[in-house]
């Protein structure tokens, strides 16, 4: 589509082009609705189904992509590794001994990548062989689930039952939580940048990041323009409607 900006032509694409993929640093519960649905490895009907998952099973959401969430593969499911790559500690125990290693779908270089292990962690050993070993996905490796078969916990949903506060108590207690947040660590890390165009629920920035984007409401009161491109921190309270986001208490320039 085309369209006129200061004064210039220009091609605007689709603002999830822009963004195509959200990455945050908490995981969220959730819960699947409905018995045998896929989880793909791309967040596509088309993309290749891992297996499937069961009703009521619940699943740990660590993004989301266009209308699917990324969740963490449960432990019943495996995935294999080279297993040059790997250091017995027990029969059914192991630890990577270098990064950046391949979980692979099958035992093949060929296979498709649905995680990575960094040197030193721990994975469990479902099947060891010479060349490949069969281990548990889990925490490791990831795939996409549409957002129409996930319900996500309460604790991030009923956001919207809590009884509106009295504006003085409120600005008390924001107060008292931007001090406690001192000593905690931030929600997200990376480089503070500003949306095109504000969405739902005024969320107006994000940070970006090697894990992808992580969108952000914040208040004018917190002086945004001064952190605009620089690398900073981050903390507040996350909230998931429709999109997930963090709604910003406090800002820091990272050092």
């Amino acid at each position: 589509m085309r369209r006129v900006v200061n004064g210039k032509g220009a091609f605007i694409i689709s603002f999830l082009l822009i963004f195509p993929q959200i990455a945050f640093s908490q995981k969220i519960e959730g819960r699947i609705k409905k018995e045998g649905i896929n989880i793909r490895v791309d967040s596509t009907v088309n993309s290749l189904s891992l297996g499937k998952l069961k009703k009521n099973e619940r699943v740990e959401v660590i993004g989301e992509k266009y209308e699917w969430y990324r969740i963490l593969l449960p432990s019943r499911f495996h995935c294999f590794v080279a297993s040059r790559y790997l250091k017995r500690l027990k029969k059914d125990q192991a630890k990577c001994i270098t990064s950046s290693v391949n979980i692979r779908y099958q035992p093949s270089l060929k296979s498709i990548v649905v995680g990575k292990l960094e040197k030193n962690n721990i994975v469990k050993i479902q099947e060891y062989r010479k060349d490949w070993s069969k281990i548990s996905c889990y925490p490791y490796s990831y795939g996409w689930v549409h957002k129409n078969f996930v319900e996500l916990s309460s604790s991030t949903t009923c956001l919207k039952k809590k009884k509106k506060e009295d504006k003085k108590e409120k600005k008390d207690n924001i107060k008292k939580d931007i001090n406690s947040q001192i000593t905690k660590p931030p929600l997200a890390e990376g480089i503070f940048k500003k949306l095109r165009k504000n969405l739902a629920r005024d969320i107006n920035y994000f940070i970006e990041n090697r894990g992808g984007i992580v969108l952000l409401k914040v208040n004018q009161r917190l002086n945004p323009a001064f952190f605009l491109n620089r690398k900073v921190k981050v903390w507040g309270k996350l909230k998931a409607n429709h999109y997930i986001y963090i709604d910003v208490e406090k800002i820091a320039i990272k050092k």
